[in-house]
């Protein structure tokens, strides 16, 4: 769908736009329709109105041409006041009379050819009612009543002849015109259902041929963009724009957009780990190794001075070096290039040679590290384990209180091996108990200082212990200490007798 710009070009319509024709066209279709339902519907109501007025009339002539052959059958059987109940049959059919001509006038008030007739009829009718009413007078005033009824009897048939061609002339004509009408309101009637049905159907393909290239026009470039992350994620290259100019095209633009520059990003990133590794780590290692000679004597004596100078040298030295090192882990996780040499695995012994490095660290801080090592067989990288074992033991060492202890223990729970490392310090504080496994994540600010960590060992070690199939956690008490637990899978001969 498209629309008109100022500048006379063609545009793709907005999602928007393409949603309100969606609900304006069948609508407007719908108002037509009801527009030419109603005018059917009325000439419908008309004709049938017709065809009830020359229903009516038909009926209201056939009562009256009956009433005047009353008035006849009157005259021939009246002979005088003997004859009461004749006579009361005679009223009341004079009584009625003038309210049928006036209902029939009413019906055709507007029908000047018809209203002509009708007077005819009326001065027909009244006519023989007045031959009547003299022949009463008559009775009542003669004695020779057979006379009187040769006289009366000739002008009764006449106007009753008169009469009754009348009734004929109006009844066939309104028989014949309801008729007509009778045969308009079945073909109005066949009609609306026609109209109806074709009204419908047109409605419904409109909606639905609508529906379709609305649907056609938004699923199959959503279904680009969906495949485009799945691209991305399997870094592969991105299919080609969208076009258009709407909401999706826009956002397929921003989406090109956005993986550009992380390939960019990715790209400097890359060219920042090259760097990191090739010209920062070499360099640093030279560096090492000097202050290791220097403090060996290599160079001469030092003062007591130089050699703090040079200990200190050599502990930024070996930080930095491990932060680089921590770095380039981070990155082969990321990539998925860390290689894990699985073998089965005594976890005792490498639990305490882990504890054994950790010594210096304990002394210096004044802390003693008690275990209880069940023995237990694990499928493991000896080396990738052994840095997960020393950070969660050096992190622990750190936040311990002075003169208190770390305890280290081994247990078989349910088909796994899990090695905890509890602390009795300060606890985790709840604000960053969620994100503690995040990289560059410390407790606190102070803990970055003290330590001098990177804040990258935990993920480090999450990514590590994944990678084995297992899981990492921990428990913490404000003011009562942490601890920090792995669970790794159990060599399946270890599993059974488990």
């Amino acid at each position: 769908m498209y629309a008109d710009t100022p500048d006379g070009a063609m545009r793709p319509l907005k999602i928007a736009h393409r949603g309100m024709i969606l609900v304006i066209v069948p609508l407007a279709f719908e108002l037509l329709f009801v527009g030419v339902l109603a005018k059917l519907l009325l000439d419908t109501r008309s004709q049938i109105w017709e065809e009830r007025r020359a229903r009516n009339v038909v009926t209201t002539i056939s009562i009256l041409s009956r009433q005047v052959q009353t008035t006849t059958r009157v005259l021939a059987l009246y002979t005088g006041d003997r004859n009461a109940k004749l006579l009361q049959q005679y009223e009341d059919v004079r009584k009625i009379v003038p309210s049928e001509f006036a209902e029939l006038k009413t019906l055709l008030k507007d029908r000047p050819e018809d209203m002509e007739d009708l007077a005819k009829l009326e001065a027909s009718v009244m006519g023989a009612i007045g031959i009547v009413e003299q022949c009463k007078e008559t009775f009542a005033e003669k004695e020779d009543r057979e006379y009187n009824k040769l006289v009366f009897y000739p002008q009764l048939y006449r106007q009753g002849i008169l009469a009754e061609r009348q009734f004929d002339k109006l009844l066939q004509r309104y028989r014949l015109r309801e008729m007509a009408d009778r045969a308009a309101n079945d073909t109005a009637s066949n009609s609306i259902a026609l109209v109806l049905s074709i009204l419908v159907s047109s409605n419904i393909v409109i909606a639905l041929f609508l529906a379709v290239s609305f649907n056609r026009s938004i699923t199959s470039r959503l279904n680009i963009l969906m495949e485009n992350t799945i691209r991305v994620a399997a870094n592969k290259p991105l299919n080609e724009k969208v076009k258009g100019g709407d909401e999706i095209a826009e956002l397929d633009s921003v989406f090109h957009s956005m993986v550009e520059a992380l390939s960019e990003a990715n790209r400097v990133k890359q060219e920042f780990i090259a760097m990191i590794s090739h010209d920062l780590r070499s360099p640093l290692t030279a560096v090492q190794c000097t202050l290791e000679l220097i403090k060996d004597g290599a160079y001469g004596k030092l003062t007591e001075t130089g050699s703090k100078r040079v200990q200190t040298a050599e502990r930024e030295a070996d930080r930095l070096i491990a932060l680089i090192n921590n770095l380039l882990d981070i990155e082969k996780l990321e990539a998925n290039q860390m290689v894990l040499d699985l073998v089965p695995l005594q976890l005792a012994p490498l639990v305490e040679s882990a504890v054994e490095s950790m010594k210096p660290l304990c002394e210096a801080k004044d802390v003693s590290i008690k275990t209880d090592l069940q023995e237990v067989t694990v499928l493991a990288d000896d080396n990738r384990l052994m840095q997960v074992l020393i950070n969660l033991l050096s992190n622990a060492i750190k936040f311990s209180n002075k003169d208190s202890s770390v305890d280290v223990s081994i247990k078989i729970l349910k088909g796994v091996a899990e090695v905890a490392v509890q602390d009795h310090g300060r606890g985790i504080p709840a604000s960053v108990k969620n994100s503690i496994f995040e990289r560059w994540k410390q407790t606190s600010k102070e803990d970055g200082q003290v330590g001098k960590g990177s804040g990258l060992g935990l993920a480090i070690s999450k990514s590590i212990v994944e990678a084995h199939g297992g899981t990492i956690g921990f428990h913490s008490t404000a003011g009562e200490g942490t601890t920090f637990w792995l669970r790794l899978p159990l060599k399946e001969e270890e599993e059974s007798s488990a």
